[in-house]
């Protein structure tokens, strides 16, 4: 029998041994390296999933943005009440589940759809629907508004305004959201045993109307004094209620003529308001009519510069600065519907009850024949008012010297006169205005025609803010 040296097994046996020990290194970097490759593959996946779900919600932002710069047009010439009570019924997809302890002004109802139906359902192709609601205020269709690979919704709700009526608007200032809805490509999740399809992304604004137009008087005069005369008895400033006819309402009457100057340490517009009284004949008291005024019931004419300050709306005290009233009616050019140079109109018409205008006229102007219209109308320069010319909603004439003559004339609403002073520098002061009422001139206060011209005016964005889930659970 051959016997194996003892030498030679050992060498076979660390042979054998290193043989297996490589195998296991490679096993293991084999393992390593599949490892590493398997996180790396997840990582990147998780990294794209991330950055398409970003991409997706930005979207999204974009189009609630766009939405809302979109929305904000179908404030003009509508009433806010008239909004929010706007009733539409929408089609229900999901059994969504609503927090609770939400109320009417709580923020889940200011939203225009629930959020989790917002991700969950194609409104480009969606299911069918398992019922309806009715939402108060909702700007945009029920299906949205296509925008881009997405899709908007909007809704304005009322503040705490202290009328205790969540459809009833009482300060002027609201709230609107705008939910804007892009399809990703990226899910996050599972929600509620359905995918994710949607990114969503919501805004809210608070806006308010500017108010600093809503002048409480049939004819409104601002400035340190008056220049003001009285031709014959067949003029009318009455501060009783009309409606957009000119036909008497029901209403606590306001002052047919109302005097303003801010100035504190000289009696505010008393020498205005003296002025005004001591210009009047016997015969004409009774052609000022309305709230009692300063100098007994007849005529109704008053310092009015108490009641501004003593106003709840802060926009009202506007008026007493120049600076800012020029820089408002600069901006009224850019967007209104007849911007005019100076000169003589005649038999035009300017807007109507159902459609009213904005129309800026740059210089003096003149108007005559027939003419009519329904809105705001400012006047940079004088004002010869001539002719038959009905006008239902505000009139500004900044020029200093407004008269009236010829036939039959109608200012149902409300009218300001002042007479601004450029000082050359960028900065206005308020003189005196001349005034003259000839002829049948009736200006009618019309609380109705006043908010049919400040309604026209661009809403102001008192503040901005994104709903996320974070602040908002949903």
């Amino acid at each position: 029998m051959l016997h194996t040296p003892s030498s030679t097994r050992n060498t076979l046996s660390t042979k054998s041994d290193e043989r297996g020990m490589a195998l296991l290194l490679v096993v293991v970097c084999s393992t390593l390296f599949m490892l590493l490759g398997l996180s790396l593959t997840f990582s990147s996946m998780t990294d794209f999933r991330t950055s398409t779900e970003f991409e997706a919600r930005e979207k999204a932002l974009l189009i609630a943005d766009g939405g809302f710069n979109l929305t904000q047009a179908i404030f003009r010439g509508n009433s806010l009440t008239t909004l929010l009570a706007n009733a539409t019924d929408v089609n229900q997809y999901l059994n969504f589940p609503v927090p609770t302890g939400t109320t009417e002004l709580g923020y889940f109802n200011r939203n225009p759809l629930s959020p989790v139906e917002a991700m969950h359902i194609d409104y480009a192709s969606p299911p069918a629907p398992i019922g309806t609601r009715t939402i108060h205020g909702l700007l945009t269709p029920p299906e949205g508004v296509p925008m881009g690979a997405g899709r908007y919704f909007a809704r304005v709700t009322d503040n705490d305004d202290g009328d205790g009526d969540p459809l009833v608007d009482s300060d002027d200032v609201v709230i609107l959201r705008v939910m804007g809805v892009h399809r990703g490509a990226a899910t996050e999740g599972s929600v509620y045993g359905t995918h994710i399809q949607n990114a969503i992304a919501t805004i809210e604004t608070t806006l308010k109307r500017d108010t600093t137009l809503a002048f409480d008087e049939a004819f409104t005069i601002y400035g340190p004094n008056v220049d003001i005369t009285y031709n014959g008895n067949s003029f009318d400033l009455d501060g009783r209620h009309h409606d957009l006819a000119g036909n008497l309402i029901p209403g606590t009457p306001k002052p047919g003529l109302g005097l303003m100057n801010h100035n504190p340490g000289g009696g505010n517009a008393a020498v205005s308001a003296a002025s005004a009284f001591t210009m009047l004949a016997g015969m004409q008291m009774d052609n000022l009519v309305g709230a009692n005024g300063d100098f007994g019931p007849l005529p109704s004419l008053m310092d009015t510069t108490n009641d501004v300050l003593a106003s709840s709306d802060l926009d009202a005290a506007n008026i007493f600065d120049p600076n800012w009233l020029m820089s408002f009616v600069n901006q009224l050019a850019a967007f209104a519907n007849n911007n005019l140079p100076g000169g003589t109109y005649n038999n035009v018409t300017w807007g109507t009850t159902a459609s009213p205008e904005i129309t800026f006229i740059d210089g003096d102007a003149r108007l005559g024949g027939n003419g009519s219209g329904a809105g705001l109308m400012v006047v940079r320069g004088t004002l010869d008012y001539n002719g038959a010319f009905t006008y239902v909603g505000l009139v500004f004439v900044l020029g200093g010297d407004m008269q009236m003559s010829g036939a039959n004339k109608n200012l149902i609403g409300g009218t300001f006169a002042a007479y601004i002073i450029d000082n050359g520098d960028g900065t206005y002061d308020y003189g005196i205005p001349e005034i003259r009422f000839n002829g049948n001139s009736n200006f009618l206060y019309s609380a109705q025609a006043i908010s049919l011209a400040t309604d026209l005016l661009p809403m102001r964005v008192l503040n901005w803010r994104e709903s996320t889930r974070e602040l908002e659970p949903y």
